[in-house]
């Protein structure tokens, strides 16, 4: 990760998608359908040279060079969340797609892997656990009620 820090101009950052309840809701066969579906998404939403993995049963992760600043992420993230909630998918019935998107950044939020995924990690949770649909890209403090986020913490927050 050092090597690849260094060599996008110091910035990169590691995303994890997680699509909210549907491949456990529908079973593999239509679970494999939406996966595919998101990858596709994923793979236009992100430069070619980008990396795109599958993480685990339903996520993906994204390693996102030469990222400039938050800004440049949030349009990234919010490429994917519309992109999935814009999903028409007919199987067995009309269904709603959205997902969670949880990010970290290196060098700020560390250089070592095991500590980006696990910081990328803990905001995609952070995600899922505020309402799902939305993507965390910084640490945001937990919010006083369950209203929506307001003020600086709302400027973290990337809904779709």
């Amino acid at each position: 990760i050092a090597q690849l820090i260094t060599r996008n101009f110091g910035v990169l950052s590691y995303i994890i998608i997680s699509e909210d309840e549907f491949t456990s809701s529908y079973g593999p066969p239509v679970g494999d359908k939406v996966l595919q579906a998101i990858a596709g998404i994923l793979r236009h939403s992100v430069k070619p040279d980008d990396l795109i993995g599958r993480y685990g049963d339903d996520e993906f992760v994204v390693l996102v060079k030469q990222v400039r600043n938050l800004k440049v992420l949030e349009g990234i993230t919010q490429k994917i969340l519309s992109a999935i909630a814009a999903l028409d998918y007919h199987e067995p019935d009309a269904i709603k797609l959205t997902c969670s998107i949880g990010a970290a950044f290196a060098p700020q939020d560390g250089t070592d892997l095991n500590r980006l995924i696990y910081v990328a990690d803990q905001r995609l949770y952070c995600a899922k656990h505020r309402g799902k649909n939305m993507a965390i890209l910084e640490d945001t403090p937990e919010p006083d009620t369950a209203n929506e986020p307001s003020g600086a913490e709302a400027d973290l927050v990337t809904r779709a």
